[in-house]
């Protein structure tokens, strides 16, 4: 979490301190049900879309949950944006990709859904 850690929106200490807020304590940091990564295992988990904004804080850590996911094949659609930061997600009225994201996931959505629906009616 050092790439990007200041000058981007949303810092390090900021990201540490909402990772606390969203944490029940120190018990919850190795809670898969809060934390994923933290599993032992991610095996059998339902296909994953991550998104990866270059300059955010996360971004190492979404690209190295993306790669784990893939070495424990689980089916990931990982998409990267150069130049943006955390939450570019949400300024649709003034970033381009913004609006390119959501058209992008909505189609991986429905292509998850799809491939499951169309397994499920061949049984």
């Amino acid at each position: 979490m050092n790439d990007y850690a200041e000058g981007y929106g949303l810092t390090r200490d900021r990201m540490s301190y909402l990772w606390d807020q969203y944490l029940n304590g120190n018990n919850d940091d190795k809670n898969p049900y809060a934390v994923p990564h933290s599993a032992t295992t991610l095996k059998g988990l339902a296909p994953a879309i991550v998104i990866l904004a270059q300059c955010d804080v996360l971004y190492s850590d979404g690209k190295k949950y993306a790669q784990r996911l893939t070495d424990e094949e689980v089916s990931v659609s990982m998409r990267e944006y150069p130049g943006m930061v955390h939450g570019f997600f949400s300024h649709g009225a003034f970033v381009t990709d913004s609006l390119r994201l959501r058209e992008e996931i909505s189609e991986e959505i429905n292509k998850i859904l799809g491939s499951y629906i169309t397994s499920r009616i061949d049984k």
